[in-house]
């Protein structure tokens, strides 16, 4: 009976919580430039991921960028836009670097989903799924997907 108890109680905090999807979405790149707004049959990578984070149920969306290019695509899709500063927009800057500029931003944020850009292939049910394993009651501090590559 308290397991049960538990668990629902523990869910609920998550579904109740401050949830939000983070894209980070740099306009420089090392080898394609504005390579987050290149297409891929007829959307760009960022219009993906934004419209995946819609498609699986988040309503928080905020895309972190350096670029004005990349914000106005972001203003059309009806998402947040974060302005990121110059460190955290570098080649050689960590993702988790714009991810903690944007917490720092947004306290009240108890649950963050990181989005790459470059995974344009990721669908609204695999978001779901992610987001129900992170909500169980176990021991969990993030949830990531890998696949593996055998190289040939």
């Amino acid at each position: 009976m308290w397991i049960k108890v538990f668990i629902i109680t523990t869910i609920l905090q998550y579904y109740n919580a401050e949830i939000a999807i983070l894209i980070l979405a740099r306009g420089g790149s090392k080898g394609v430039r504005l390579k987050n707004l290149q297409k891929v049959g007829d959307k760009s990578l960022l219009k993906r991921t934004i419209h995946t984070a819609k498609a699986a149920g988040f309503y928080d969306i905020t895309v972190s960028t350096d670029n004005p290019i990349i914000a106005l695509e972001s203003i059309r899709e009806n998402v947040t836009v974060f302005r990121r500063s110059f460190v955290t927009a570098t080649d050689w800057a960590p993702s988790i670097w714009g991810a903690r500029e944007f917490l720092l931003s947004r306290p009240k944020v108890e649950l963050l989903i990181l989005l790459q850009v470059t995974s344009p292939f990721i669908q609204p049910i695999q978001l779901k799924r992610a987001f129900e394993i992170i909500s169980r009651p176990v021991p969990f501090d993030c949830v990531f997907s890998v696949t593996r590559y055998l190289y040939f």
